[in-house]
Parts: C-alpha cells; sequence; structure tokens
C-alpha cells in the first residue's frame, strides 16, 4: 500500500523532504550518525562494480563494526569492583589509571565525520515490510554492538551475506585507500596483481543482493522516526516543505494572470497599461 501523505514514509520518498529532515536531525539534535547511515545506504542502491564494493566496504567499516567504545562496554567501562562508571566519574577514572576515558576518545576520533546531501535526487523508498517484520526487526537494535545501534539477528546476517565480499583476494585495499598504480612497493607485478583482485572485487560485489541493508536501514530509520518525526512537524523545516508541496502542485487558474493593453511605444520600448 501507498504510504500515507505527509507521513514518514511518504515525506522522506521525496528528494526535498528528505534534505530538510536530514537537515533538521543535524541541526536541532546534533546526531548525525543514524542520519548519515540511512543516507549511505541510499547511495550504495545506485552504486555498481568497484564503487559498490567501495561503498560497502565504508559502510560496514564505519557503522557497522564494532567500536572500540563497544568492543569495552562490558570491561572497560566498570570498575574493578564490577560497578558501571557514569560521566561525572570518567575524570576519576582516568586519574587512577582506567583506560575507559581514552578508549571512549579513542572510539569518538573514529566514528566518521557528519556528511550533507549534495545530490538532487536523493530520496528513500516507502519501505515493504509488513507491521510483524518491523517490530521483529527493531528488536534486534543494539546500541552497544554499532554506532547506528544495529545488532543482534539483522547485523549477524547482514555481515553474513557480505563475507563473500570481505573475505576476497584486495578487499583491504577498498579501507586503504592506496594507488592501484603504485602497487605494494612501487613493483608492477604487485600493481598488476592489485589490479586483478579489484576486478573481482567488481564483480563480488555486483552479485550482493540488493536488500543487502534493507533491515539495518529500516531499524535505523525507525530509531529516527521514534526520535525526531514529532519535532520535525513543528519545525521551520517542515513549514518550508509544505509551502513548496503545496505551489509545486497548485493548479494554475486564469485569476493568476492579468490582462495588459499596448497604450502607445515609448522611447524604451511599449508603454502598457492594466
Amino acid at each position: 500500500p501507498s504510504p500515507a501523505p505527509f507521513g514518514f514514509e511518504w515525506t522522506l520518498a521525496h528528494a526535498l523532504g528528505l534534505f530538510l529532515f536530514s537537515a533538521y536531525v543535524k541541526e536541532i539534535s546534533g546526531e548525525y550518525l543514524e542520519m548519515n547511515f540511512v543516507e549511505e545506504v541510499l547511495r550504495w542502491k545506485s552504486t555498481r562494480g568497484r564503487y559498490r564494493a567501495e561503498k560497502t566496504s565504508f559502510i560496514l567499516e564505519n557503522y557497522l563494526t564494532p567500536t572500540a567504545a563497544a568492543a569495552g562496554a562490558g570491561s572497560g567501562a566498570r570498575t574493578e569492583e564490577g560497578e558501571e562508571t557514569t560521566a561525572g566519574e570518567a575524570g576519576t577514572a582516568k586519574s587512577n589509571g582506567n583506560s575507559a576515558a581514552p578508549a571512549a576518545e579513542a572510539a569518538k576520533a573514529a566514528t566518521p565525520k557528519r556528511s550533507e546531501i549534495v545530490e538532487y535526487d536523493l530520496l528513500r523508498e516507502p519501505s515493504d515490510f509488513a507491521p510483524d517484520e518491523v517490530k521483529e526487526i527493531r528488536s534486534s537494535a543494539d546500541p552497544t554492538r554499532t554506532c547506528v545501534g544495529v545488532g543482534g539477528s539483522v547485523l549477524d546476517d547482514l555481515l553474513a551475506r557480505a563475507d563473500k565480499l570481505r573475505n576476497a583476494p584486495g578487499y583491504d585495499y577498498l579501507s586503504a585507500g592506496a594507488d592501484p598504480e603504485k602497487g605494494r612497493g612501487n613493483e608492477r607485478d604487485s600493481s598488476r596483481n592489485l589490479k586483478r583482485s579489484l576486478r573481482n572485487l567488481s564483480m563480488v560485489s555486483n552479485g550482493l543482493p540488493e536488500n543487502l541493508f534493507d533491515e539495518a536501514e529500516l531499524l535505523v530509520s525507525e530509531k529516527l522516526r521514534e526520535k525526531h518525526w514529532s519535532g520535525f512537524q513543528k519545525s521551520e523545516q517542515h513549514t518550508k516543505l509544505l509551502n513548496f508541496l503545496w505551489f509545486r502542485d497548485r493548479k494554475v487558474v486564469e485569476e493568476d494572470f492579468f490582462v495588459m493593453r499596448v497604450l502607445g511605444r515609448g522611447g524604451f520600448g511599449l508603454v502598457t497599461g492594466a
């Protein structure tokens, strides 16, 4: 079924709606990771070949890999007595030699930078998951595993489906950002092998299922809806969206024009009057 007009799914299915909602989330809340993840998945859907391999690697490593803070959630964030440390106790813990604060700083530095939508046609197609499926997917939310809160069976299944690409020769290059013309040690043979690996990665990435990130994206989108949708509806960005849609869809009528008659010619052209 089609999404309800002016609802969450309907709004994000319009490029301007997604742009304004994204701007609201990032400017008002300052929480950009979840919104950027959704945007990267939407970009991923339009890629093929090596570009899809690179985008897959970027999403997995930046959003769906446990960070240092997540890895230390069960150990570094606790005292020797087994009590959890609070934000106010971080300074004391650091002075006592506890590594939780440095780990948190390292995790913060490792998170991807905030990005903005620069495309004019980036939009999110309405989800076709049934309500029961959405409920089951949302049960996989786990903020301790990844920076965007994707965990449980959703994360496990996604990583398993991407294993063929992750284990392919040359996959490490995708995150290294090296120049393929140089190769390892500037050796011609290494460069040739690297190019062969990249061609293989392109073929493997084309075999990835089109719905690879759908469940993870739905989980994050539902979190965004829950946290920010009601606020967005009261915002200036939402008013701008409604005004634009009203003028875009408004029917042009005769009253939008007025008749003018030529009175004569002046030194600078026609002289007209209403």
